[in-house]
């Protein structure tokens, strides 16, 4: 198990659900990185050496650019890829179409304990001890 929090990139254009997010990340012992919009995820310019375990972004992202893309961006800095997980909106296409490798396609609605149980499945073994998931 690494002896550092697992970091995770959360890119939200509300920023009050940005702030609910990165609570709830926090509360899984994962240190979070977030960003208010792409222009403020461009602006991170996060090192390489720092590769995240995890991507939490919007289905939809903004400006033109969908969230598949925007991971795609993310990931083209790794070696290896990034699990992303992409928030949808209800009135959204159907995401079967769009996924790719190691990447999640969830309903924004989604309660937050099933949301910690899906991260908890992508992230594996690799988090934090003392942290105890609900069956």
């Amino acid at each position: 198990m690494s002896s550092q929090p697992m970091r995770v990139f959360v890119m939200e254009n509300d920023p009050q659900v940005l702030k609910g997010l990165a609570l709830l990340l926090e509360g899984m012992c994962l240190t979070v990185v977030t960003a208010v919009g792409i222009d403020d995820l461009k602006r991170l310019n996060i090192p390489n050496t720092e590769r995240p375990a995890l991507l939490l972004l919007p289905l939809e992202g903004a400006h033109g650019i969908s969230g598949i893309e925007l991971v795609k961006q993310i990931r083209s800095g790794y070696e290896y890829p990034i699990p992303a997980i992409l928030l949808r909106y209800e009135h959204a296409l159907r995401p079967d179409r769009f996924i790719d490798t190691n990447i999640f396609v969830l309903s924004n609605c989604l309660a937050p304990n099933e949301l910690r149980r899906v991260i908890t499945n992508i992230l594996g073994n690799e988090m934090t001890a003392g942290y105890d998931v609900e069956s």
